[in-house]
């Protein structure tokens, strides 16, 4: 089920970064005509929607910036790894590193919310990426490895499906968070709190990696 959270998050983006579009506050005879916001004055057209984007500024020589804030959510998602695999592997176990990630989620994607300003919202969402790289690593090792070889591929690739059913769910969230992405995000969150508190305390350790400590 963890594997839900990881497509939530890492598909936020879709939403909270999209172009919301944009129409003429005035009855401009240029804006009317132009094909994009790019040498308006300022005052002669207004948002249509909610997005960093539109709060952040990130159109015309500025666009630039929505690619840089992914690629770094998906830098976070490659350390990310590499340290929860480590850690997941040490006196930490499994389920340990597993708790810690989605606490992470929790914590990063309200934060998000309120970034003040463009770098704010980058870091925080390579943390998001940082704490994402350890959720589906982890919580795919904790599914598998107390499964015989026969089913154990199966059980590994169902983790995807709920990859997708977390898509499914965030497609609902963002639909009732339209008008605001920071609301978005701490809608987005919820489930992350929701699996630390009802999932995780009825899941137990791995035992291949109980037997090795």
């Amino acid at each position: 089920m963890a594997w839900a959270l990881e497509g939530i998050h890492t598909m936020v983006m879709v939403f909270a970064d999209r172009d919301p579009g944009w129409r003429c506050s005035s009855l401009s005879t240029a804006c009317s005509a132009a094909g994009n916001v790019c040498g308006l004055a300022p005052g002669t057209w207004e948002w249509e929607g909610s997005s960093s984007v539109a709060e952040f500024g990130l159109i015309c020589d500025q666009k630039y910036r929505v690619g840089l804030v992914q690629s770094l959510f998906f830098v976070g998602c490659m350390i990310g790894a590499g340290v929860f695999g480590h850690l997941s592997d040490s006196r930490m176990g499994r389920k340990g590193s597993l708790t810690l990630v989605c606490i992470m989620n929790a914590i990063f994607g309200v934060a998000t919310a309120f970034s003040p300003n463009y770098w704010v919202y980058a870091i925080l969402r390579l943390l998001s990426g940082f704490s994402i790289g350890g959720t589906g690593l982890c919580a795919f090792v904790l599914s598998t490895e107390p499964i015989g070889p026969t089913n154990r591929g199966l059980v590994g690739m169902s983790t995807f499906y709920f990859f997708s059913a977390g898509i499914v769910l965030l497609s609902a969230i963002a639909y009732h968070f339209q008008t605001s992405w920071r609301a978005l995000y701490i809608a987005s969150s919820i489930p992350s709190i929701l699996y630390v508190f009802l999932v995780l305390p009825f899941l137990e350790e791995s035992p291949r990696w109980c037997l090795i400590q």
